[in-house]
């Protein structure tokens, strides 16, 4: 009897070491596959940690860029866009082209602390550099009202 119950209870120490071990791995080979391919096919370079706007003695961040390298005649790539923690607004992406004012990228509510890892833009670009602004709106969580904003230039280098 006595072999049967350390028996059973080794069996049990051993599928849930197992299992712990498996999860680990899983983990760090789906963090590994994900985080390369974010870097490479879409590049940026933060001319600031974030720019402060000032509501009501709250602050809200919002992260700026001074370059975003996406790859050419692609619409799916990686995304440099978040919404800091630290707000406690929702924010709406959007970037337009400069030259011609026209909208290339849209997103939906970002929650705080919510980055984009993946976006669709709405069209291709062929290689070159196109000068951008990156327009922030900002929402209120309580009552979806309209907060500050921010526009901030970028260059788009598409490779």
């Amino acid at each position: 009897m006595r072999r049967i119950k350390l028996r059973s209870r080794m069996t049990g120490i051993f599928i849930i070491i197992t299992g712990s071990v498996t999860l680990l791995c899983a983990a760090i080979i789906w963090f590994s596959y994900n985080e390369p391919e974010q870097r490479k096919d879409w590049e940026f370079e933060s001319d600031q940690s974030a720019l402060q706007n000032s509501i009501d003695d709250e602050s809200i961040s919002i992260p700026g860029f001074e370059s975003i390298k996406i790859p050419s005649e692609q619409t799916v790539v990686s995304s440099p866009f978040y919404n800091p923690q630290s707000n406690s607004c929702y924010f709406e992406i959007t970037v337009f082209l400069s030259d011609t004012n026209e909208m290339i990228y849209q997103s939906k509510l970002i929650t705080p602390g919510q980055k984009l890892y993946r976006i669709e833009l709405m069209r291709t670009l062929t290689e070159g550099e196109y000068a951008a602004v990156i327009q922030y709106k900002t929402f209120s969580i309580e009552d979806f009202s309209v907060l500050n904003g921010a526009n901030l230039p970028v260059t788009l280098i598409v490779e």
